[in-house]
């Protein structure tokens, strides 16, 4: 389950009610994020790499040389660009 959740924990610093939030690792969002999926009718893979010098691309892409970016993410993290790319899959209800 992603996104917030209230806690019920009240107490804690200066009695206040925390708030928790899952925190997936990079490698257990990957598993979320399906190989090939239908954007807009056009088949695409899931391809990732590390672009300039510290922003990571994740994006769904369609076969071909030169290939052609359907929909991606680069962020400075990796599990940041595989996070939101798994939101946006599921706004689309793609997964």
């Amino acid at each position: 389950h992603f996104g917030y959740r209230p806690s019920n924990l009240s107490g804690g610093i200066g009695g206040k009610i925390f708030e928790e939030y899952a925190a997936y690792t990079s490698a257990e969002i990957g598993e979320l994020l399906p190989e090939r999926c239908v954007v807009d009718g056009t088949l695409v893979e899931l391809r990732i790499w590390k672009n300039a010098p510290n922003l990571w691309q994740v994006a769904y892409v369609s076969k071909g040389e030169p290939f052609i970016v359907h929909h991606s993410y680069a962020e400075h993290t990796e599990s940041e660009s595989r996070g939101r790319m798994v939101i946006w899959l599921k706004e689309q209800k793609l997964i």
